[in-house]
């Protein structure tokens, strides 16, 4: 089976790579040395492949993107969402994003802001224009959904981190190679000392894509799956332009789709501050 890929217009690149991000990060980039088929070392290899690849061939400075949010419960969509997010990166996987409600109407106004480090604890900040002031997401709220998706704050957190965690943090572990969507990916643990999951378990192609990522508690079966598909050069980079999140508890999805993506604009960094926020988009 053909197990790896090229990306329209990467000339002389391979394609190697999660993350970004719902609102971050999706990863992308291409795998440099071949992978051990098991082993205690090996999910740690390929998580510090990653790392690489996004530090080096994929890494990027600034991003724009509009996103279209559609929450969707037994075939019926519930509601939609606009946003309009922006993003910057640092060196380490640490990464700033502010996100902007461009529709419904009556949420116009509402803006988030993530500030994301991979060696500390990630900060999030809402504006919502009836309250004129933006309040930060403290422990008690990360579980409170986001926008009303079925993605929560802490979830945000979790997926624009996890491939950056340190072993003490997060202990990793190989669970073997399987096929998904008629791609052949290796599937990597990563175990929670601390919080409502036990573990996660995330898929990568041999071009690191991350294509899935599964939470678990302390049921067998995941609690929330997100799945990134359709990926599409952009600038460069492979970059998804589809995300679904399913929360099988509730019968209910988030799809997620990029409507516009661009890399390289000059963001100031004002533009992630919380005074940002009341101020809108720009």
């Amino acid at each position: 089976m053909r197990r790896s890929r090229r990306f329209p217009g990467w000339t002389g690149v391979r394609a190697r790579c999660f993350c970004a991000p719902l609102l971050r990060a999706f990863l992308s980039g291409a795998a440099l040395f071949p992978v051990a088929a098991d082993g205690a070392d090996t999910a740690g290899a390929i998580l510090e492949r990653a790392r690489e690849a996004e530090d080096t061939l994929r890494f990027w400075t600034s991003r724009k993107q509009v996103l279209s949010l559609s929450v969707l419960r037994d075939g019926r969509t519930l509601r939609t969402r606009k946003l309009l997010v922006y993003a910057k990166r640092q060196s380490r996987g640490r990464e700033k994003t502010v996100a902007f409600v461009l529709a419904p109407e009556s949420m116009r106004g509402t803006a988030f802001l993530q500030w994301t480090d991979p060696e500390a604890k990630s900060e999030q900040w809402l504006y919502l224009p009836r309250f004129g002031r933006s309040r930060k997401i403290s422990a008690s709220l990360e579980d409170q959904s986001f926008l009303g998706t079925d993605l929560s704050h802490r979830e945000l957190g979790i997926l624009g981190e996890f491939l950056r965690w340190e072993e003490s943090r997060a202990p990793s572990r190989f669970l073997g190679r399987e096929e998904l969507d008629g791609t052949v990916c290796d599937r990597i643990e990563r175990r929670f000392r601390a919080g409502p999951y036990r573990r996660l378990e995330a898929w990568l192609d041999v071009d690191l894509l991350v294509r899935k990522v599964a939470l678990f508690d302390d049921d067998p079966e995941p609690r929330k799956t997100i799945r990134q598909g359709e990926f599409r050069a952009v600038g460069g980079i492979p970059t998804p332009h589809r995300i679904e999140v399913d929360d099988p508890a509730k019968s209910s999805r988030t799809l997620v789709e990029v409507e516009e993506c661009s890399y390289g604009l000059p963001l100031e960094d004002d533009l992630f501050t919380q005074r940002s926020l009341s101020r809108g988009p720009r």
